[in-house]
């Protein structure tokens, strides 16, 4: 008779070290503009909190986590075009050896760090074998999330834009849909706008 196996930690671990890239990326973009150290510890907050419900197994956490981390990427993949914008930062400065926008960088580290949330956060709450009340849980994580995020919203207070912010000059849908090149002419766009 084999013994029955310890499930793998793996969506746990993802979920932590996410979570504490998202909150290095905060504390360096608050290093970088010092207006937003306020706004940045509050999130950092809420990325606390998604670890310590993460680590009870709870519904609410994977939720929270879940959907805070979808929500930043898909912004900033198909709204803001700050990833692509930071990917084309990564590899011109690969090519040139020169950094001339670090706050692209960070953009990626949140980006990857959100990536590993979503993943843990989907896994840990498809592993407890969710019923109604769990789904609720997890929705009800997504919705307190959401409302975290708006109550802090009047302190975005700064001269650049945010990664959350939709600015029409970054709109990667309304540039997609008006002209050629796609994302990546969007995301060089971008950083060409910032030298």
């Amino acid at each position: 008779m084999t013994p029955l196996r310890e499930p793998s930690r793996w969506p746990l671990v993802a979920i932590q070290i996410g979570a504490g890239l998202f909150i290095v990326a905060l504390a360096l973009s608050a290093l970088l503009d010092p207006v937003l150290w306020l706004l940045h510890t509050l999130q950092a907050l809420i990325y606390v909190a998604v670890i310590v419900l993460a680590r009870r197994n709870s519904a609410w956490g994977f939720g929270a986590g879940f959907t805070i981390a979808l929500a930043w990427n898909a912004a900033n993949l198909f709204a803001t075009g700050f990833i692509a914008a930071g990917a084309e930062a990564l590899r011109a400065s690969m090519r040139t050896g020169h950094l001339a926008h670090p706050a692209l960088l960070i953009i990626l580290v949140g980006a990857g760090g959100h990536f590993l949330m979503i993943a843990g956060c989907l896994v840990g709450i498809l592993r407890r074998g969710p019923k109604l009340r769990q789904w609720a849980e997890f929705l009800g994580g997504a919705i307190l999330v959401m409302s975290a995020l708006l109550l802090i919203s009047p302190l975005r207070h700064h001269a650049l834009p945010l990664p959350l912010d939709v600015d029409p000059r970054h709109d990667v849908f309304r540039e997609r849909a008006s002209g050629p090149g796609g994302w990546r002419q969007s995301a060089r766009r971008q950083t060409q706008a910032l030298r």
